[in-house]
């Protein structure tokens, strides 16, 4: 349990705040590089990515990142999620920028005090989407957490199981009701704050 929520959390969280981060800038700061950035994105979505998992392992072995939870976290910092953060930031009006500017922000106040409040409700969401599918992720642990098994994994391993105790239907049930519990605990407390209104009565004309 503690790899799992080491591992589910780290991804998710990271993952998520990379995202955001990196959409904040290519939206706030038009410059040639947030264009290239952005280009590189839509067509890295666009591609195919076939075969690559061998020189995948071959890379993050080379960087450092193999069998390694902190490793994971950087590996999973892309872009899935960085339209989602990107068609935000283009819709949050300039003026909220511009008002705490003039009251002496710099560009880190704005968007820690600014920004992210404006979002938080969208960021908390894609936070707990990642945390979701990283929870029962068991491939990545499989090839790249050989020495930190998940629970996903150890259900995996225990679906496969050829002793005749584990095998029965109820305890392969039992097996994933042990899994699910988490993450219904956690939909149950957080359901009210999946989705908000983040902007409505932030400016007066």
């Amino acid at each position: 349990f503690l790899y799992t929520i080491l591992y589910a959390l780290g991804c998710a969280f990271f993952q998520s705040f990379v995202c955001c981060v990196v959409a904040y800038m290519v939206v706030k700061f038009d410059y040639f590089f947030s264009k290239v950035i952005y280009t590189v994105v839509i067509v890295a979505m666009i591609l195919p990515i076939v075969g690559s998992l061998p020189s995948e392992i071959q890379m993050s072995r080379a960087l450092g990142f193999f069998d390694s939870i902190w490793g994971m976290w950087i590996m999973k910092s892309h872009f899935l999620y960085f339209l989602v953060f990107h068609a935000m930031f283009r819709g949050i009006p300039k003026e909220f920028a511009d008002a705490a500017r003039v009251d002496g922000a710099g560009n880190f106040q704005v968007l820690f005090s600014i920004m992210m409040p404006l979002v938080r409700n969208t960021l908390f969401t894609v936070i707990l989407l990642n945390f979701i599918g990283y929870w029962n992720d068991y491939q990545v642990p499989l090839i790249y957490l050989p020495s930190y098994p998940t629970i996903a994994y150890g259900l995996y391993l225990f679906n496969f199981s050829t002793i005749n105790s584990l095998s029965t239907i109820p305890m392969k049930i039992t097996g994933c009701m042990i899994m699910m519990l988490p993450i219904l605990i956690v939909f149950l407390i957080f359901r009210n704050r999946l989705i908000g209104n983040i902007s409505i009565g932030g400016l007066k004309e």
